[in-house]
């Protein structure tokens, strides 16, 4: 992303709240699934990578996102690759979003 787009987030921008780059390789998250408490969801951080919008499928509706590309991270959660939107894991308000609790140095998918 950085080096297709290196303005799209300039370091003072935030967008990456108190965070003023991205989550490295190897950083562990979490939420709370519907907000329950009881329901953790630990995700670690394997990189980012751009994805095409869905928004060209609604009629009228252009894409919020330059070139039509959201800006996503990819994780490894519950033994499997998936991903979630970059802004989600860089919330500044306590319980929405993802939270970045730690380091995991030794990431083997």
């Amino acid at each position: 992303m950085k080096v297709k787009m290196p303005q799209v987030f300039p370091p003072d921008d935030k967008v990456f709240g108190n965070d003023t780059t991205q989550h490295p390789y190897g950083t562990k998250l979490l939420t709370h699934f519907d907000d329950d408490k009881n329901k953790p969801m630990h995700a670690i951080v394997l990189g980012s990578r751009w994805k095409k919008d869905d928004f060209g499928s609604f009629p009228g509706m252009s894409s919020p996102f330059v070139d039509g590309l959201e800006p996503m991270y990819t994780i490894f959660m519950h033994g499997e690759l998936t991903q979630i939107g970059l802004m989600d894991a860089h919330m500044e308000e306590e319980g929405i979003g993802w939270d970045a609790i730690g380091r995991e140095e030794a990431v083997n998918p």
